[in-house]
């Protein structure tokens, strides 16, 4: 945890982000699984990855794009114990949600 971390913010932040990551295992499972490519026998099969490459890119730039271009660096810790880091966490995780919900 981050020096001088709101311990309840960081407990907050703990709890939001195993399940952001659970979800966002979730999403990369089920983008396999259902791609036209998933049950084809190998060298095809290798481009069932193609688009979980690309949505993981994707959030990672839409996650960490607002702070990079702003100035800021990556954090060391995800538990920053910093209020206006569950921001980006809620809404991604919201959205994580969802998508599994919806699937």
């Amino acid at each position: 945890m981050a020096p001088g971390a709101d311990i309840g913010v960081a407990a907050i932040q703990g709890f939001l982000k195993v399940t952001q990551s659970t979800l966002f295992g979730a999403v990369m499972a089920l983008l396999v699984v259902r791609s036209p490519y998933g049950s084809r026998p190998f060298p095809q099969r290798a481009l069932s990855l193609m688009a979980p490459v690309i949505v993981h890119g994707l959030f990672d730039l839409l996650f960490w794009g607002p702070l990079l271009l702003t100035g800021g660096v990556l954090p060391s810790t995800y538990l920053t114990g910093n209020p206006a880091d569950l921001v980006p966490l809620v809404i991604t995780t919201v959205l994580l949600a969802w998508a599994v919900k919806s699937c």
